[in-house]
């Protein structure tokens, strides 16, 4: 049906309505039931075990590498820390912060900041994600943990707005981006000392480029660099932490597996992992096990299903004949054993049996459950170029690498292309509305007329309205502009970025559910509970370290849901061979030869980070 040149709002909604009407009417779709030359370098720099050395520190009994960490501290040493999980990167890095403090070699911080405030230490901890930084933050002395913060923060980052000449459009356009407000001309104060950066095997060239910019006139400032090799590669090419080993910095790497750490069943079942020892199906049982230090349970496939079909056998929001839902996923979320935005799921795709299907199926459930949508905030079909996507008002999204929660959502008055669907607490997130009386309502309202309704109906009727009109707000006397805006705008909002507002195509491109995320998204964060869901047809990605990524993720319960030939596979199949830290670091290399990844962009200022201590 073609829309008229002219019609009022009223009109719109009830052609809409028409439109929705005539669609339902049809057959309603259903969801988808390194060289020898750089070895020599890395083994040369590899940090020598001194034959004597204090191994207790603060009352914690430490390794020899964790003393050595320790000592490289205290000189002013920059280098790398690597361990796997349960090695004591974490005790370490705070053993390394305390002697720094007592030592009265660290200045107080002067400082005009947004984010870090003067009087304390000069020592600042740093990672990409939040939830890096929280998991550092809080064994961190309670006077020290406003010093933890995202990079992204520390740098200052805020919206910059310019004018750019539009070549489609003709004339000049306002523009926006997220930039530095910390860079070579307005760097860091010299009373900045110390510099620690958690989860350093995800900080890519560029971004560490920025941050060297940024960084206190004169170089007199120390880095300590921590992360573990042992997890996935980087999918942007070697990051920061792989160029400063290949460049010579030295490099503590901590092999010793504390007994507390194995008395977690996921850190045991991490390292047999890492160990490349292969779990026979039949005692997968024994290891469903839980101590006062974690819990794992492993839910192998009792039978081969496709793609489609295991998609619907975990998030399937329909009930049964006995009222019990019928998705894995949503009946634990109902038992309380699931917190969509707290806990994560893993997978290691976004397509077929992965994170697209999985959070359309979530988030429906969320969108029409009065415990998690006590609000009845609507789902908005949300159209921009190609992409057409839904959201509400409270869903978890990954936008810009990080998690956001979107807080507004409002009708672009610049978008003039196709027109959405009316929004509707009971449309799915596959665009298919659910409630068979949906249209009848809104042609109710619309004709004014609602005495036949029901007191659900009217219930409805009342979150319509409330919908329209946030949804006009602020239409009136704006331009409207090119094709390259969406159909609304959306508010999104994290601790790192604060509020962001997407309402042109692109934007909304990149903007994603995030109950479900790829492993290599989950990188440098940690949860309380992970569901790391597989399938055999994600074999060609399925190597020993996703699969040791995804379970170091998981901090207090791990259900992991795989067919056994895949765990099989994913602990004997390496993606980067090798077993010594030398071997690692050279495969990396040859990993980025051989996946062609981009190296144009060298990193800056390498010499800060090998030059000895003054």
């Amino acid at each position: 049906m073609k829309a008229p040149l002219y019609e009022t709002p009223i009109e719109r909604l009830k052609r809409l309505a028409r439109e929705a009407k005539a669609r339902q009417d049809g057959t309603a779709a259903k969801p988808l039931d390194q060289t020898e030359a750089e070895q020599k370098v890395i083994a040369d720099n590899l940090a020598p075990l001194p034959a004597a050395i204090r191994n207790e520190f603060n009352g914690v009994e430490l390794t020899e590498r964790q003393a050595l960490g320790v000592s490289y501290a205290l000189q002013g040493t920059s280098f790398c820390m690597t361990g796997a999980a349960g090695t004591g990167k974490t005790t370490t890095t705070r053993n390394i912060v305390s002697a720094l403090i007592q030592s009265n070699k660290i200045p107080q911080l002067t400082i005009t900041h947004r984010y870090l405030s003067s009087g304390t230490p000069g020592i600042v901890g740093c990672a990409f994600t939040n939830k890096a930084v929280q998991n550092i933050k809080r064994v961190m002395p309670a006077d020290l943990q406003h010093n933890f913060i995202t990079i992204h923060k520390l740098l200052e980052f805020e919206p910059v707005y310019y004018e750019a000449y539009d070549e489609k459009k003709a004339r000049m356009v306002t523009k926006m981006e997220f930039k530095p407000a910390r860079h070579q001309f307005n760097p860091l104060p010299e009373s900045l000392r110390v510099l620690i950066l958690e989860e350093s095997t995800m900080i890519s060239v560029d971004l560490w480029n920025q941050l060297f910019d940024a960084l206190p006139i004169g170089g007199n400032i120390q880095i300590i660099l921590i992360g573990d090799i042992q997890q996935l590669p980087p999918v942007f090419g070697k990051s920061i932490f792989i160029h400063a080993m290949q460049a010579g910095i030295k490099v503590v790497e901590l092999d010793k597996v504390h007994r507390q750490a194995l008395d977690s069943p996921i850190l045991e079942l991490a390292h047999r992992v890492l160990a490349g020892k292969v779990i026979p199906s039949v005692q997968l049982e024994e290891w469903n096990k839980e101590t006062t230090s974690g819990k794992l349970t492993i839910v192998p496939w009792k039978k081969e299903l496709t793609p489609e079909m295991s998609v619907k056998k975990l998030g399937d929001y329909n009930k049964d004949a006995n009222g019990n839902y019928k998705g894995f996923l949503i009946a634990n979320a109902e038992a309380g054993n699931y917190d969509p935005f707290k806990d994560t799921i893993l997978t290691p795709f976004n397509v077929n049996f992965g994170t697209q299907e999985i959070n359309k199926y979530i988030a429906t459930y969320l969108a029409q459950s009065d415990r998690w949508n006590p609000d009845g905030n609507l789902v908005h079909e949300v159209i921009g170029g190609v992409s057409t996507k839904y959201f509400r008002i409270g869903d978890k999204v990954l936008w810009n690498k990080t998690e956001h929660m979107v807080t507004n959502i409002k009708s672009n008055p610049k978008y003039y292309e196709k027109d959405p669907q009316i929004p509707s607490r009971t449309m799915d997130y596959w665009g298919h509305e659910t409630d068979e009386h949906a249209q009848d309502v809104m042609m109710a309202l619309l004709e004014g007329d609602t005495s036949s309704l029901s007191d659900e109906h009217n219930r409805k009727v009342d979150l319509l309205l409330a919908s329209f009109q946030a949804l006009s707000d602020g239409q009136e006397g704006e331009e409207k502009s090119g094709s390259r805006q969406c159909s609304h705008v959306i508010t999104v909002e994290s601790p790192e970025f604060g509020e962001y507002k997407i309402e042109t195509s692109g934007d909304l491109a990149a903007l994603d559910l995030a109950y479900a995320i790829t492993v290599h998204k989950s990188q440098g964060s940690e949860y309380e509970r992970v569901f790391f869901v597989t399938h055999k047809s994600q074999a060609t990605m399925f190597f020993r370290e996703l699969v040791y990524t995804a379970i170091t993720r998981a901090k207090k319960e791990l259900v992991m849901i795989c067919p056994p030939s895949l765990l099989v596979q994913g602990i004997t199949t390496q993606r980067l061979p090798g077993k010594t830290l030398e071997e690692k670091i050279a495969a990396f290399q040859r990993y980025v030869e051989v996946s062609k990844v981009s190296q144009t962009e060298l990193p800056k200022g390498l010499g800060i980070l090998i030059k000895e201590a003054a």
